[in-house]
């Protein structure tokens, strides 16, 4: 007849111990990513001076928001360490931004750029934006 092995863990030459997790021990580091992004490594992001909307934060990021001609939004953030992060949902840009306090730093906010030719002047049945319109206000 066999012998059913030993449930204590001191008999079959284990520490019972290793088993039992520390109360001393430092609590688990999250390690989780710091932006909901896309890692983007491409070197050819957009100019944050340029974008829709613009941000900073306490320590030294950048957030942006571009705005197609289609109406599509791609949001932007450049961390403390100069890693760029790229965002096709721009909810989850704005819950990032807020989320780690930036302020609103510029941006054009729908209007061009004053130094650059409009090709719709001159032309009022050329300009059609869709009528979409985003508050940026509530961003920051």
């Amino acid at each position: 007849m066999k012998a059913l092995p030993s449930e204590d863990p001191a008999a079959q030459g284990q520490d019972p111990a290793a088993d039992q997790p520390s109360e001393l021990q430092p609590p688990h580091q999250d390690d989780a990513r710091p932006w909901a992004g896309d890692a983007y490594d491409e070197d050819d992001e957009s100019d944050p001076a340029q974008a829709y909307a613009a941000f900073t934060g306490p320590g030294g990021e950048q957030a942006w928001l571009d705005k197609a001609e289609d109406g599509t939004l791609t949001g932007w953030v450049r961390d403390e360490s100069g890693q760029v992060w790229r965002y096709s949902d721009p909810d989850t840009w704005a819950i990032d931004v807020d989320d780690a306090g930036m302020a609103e730093a510029g941006g054009t906010g729908g209007q061009p750029d004053p130094g650059a030719q409009d090709p719709s002047a001159g032309d009022p049945a050329a300009v059609d934006d869709g009528g979409l319109s985003l508050d940026c206000g509530s961003l920051g």
